[in-house]
């Protein structure tokens, strides 16, 4: 593809790659953020999430959630994981 085929982003992606790493993921963390400005739908998300893990903490502190050690939790997913891969063994 000629250079006058491609499109202003492809262009700047293509000069983008040739930045060193650094300055790559500055430019990556820029252009994020730039989406990701805040708005009225994103604070309200924000703030519903934040009732949400306040209530979580308030009914842990408060002995009404069973804890699960971590470890004990990673064995348990990966052992639902390797049952879900199993064959059902149906007819063939």
């Amino acid at each position: 593809m000629t250079a006058a085929n491609t499109t202003p982003c492809e262009r700047i992606y293509n000069q983008a790659l040739s930045l060193p790493r650094g300055d790559r993921a500055e430019l990556a963390y820029t252009l994020i953020k730039s989406v990701c400005e805040p708005s009225p739908e994103k604070d309200a998300i924000d703030a519903a999430w934040g009732r949400e893990i306040r209530r979580r903490i308030a009914e842990y502190k408060a002995g009404g959630v069973e804890t699960v050690d971590a470890d004990e939790c990673i064995r348990g997913v990966q052992a639902a994981l390797a049952a879900a891969r199993q064959p059902t063994g149906g007819s063939k």
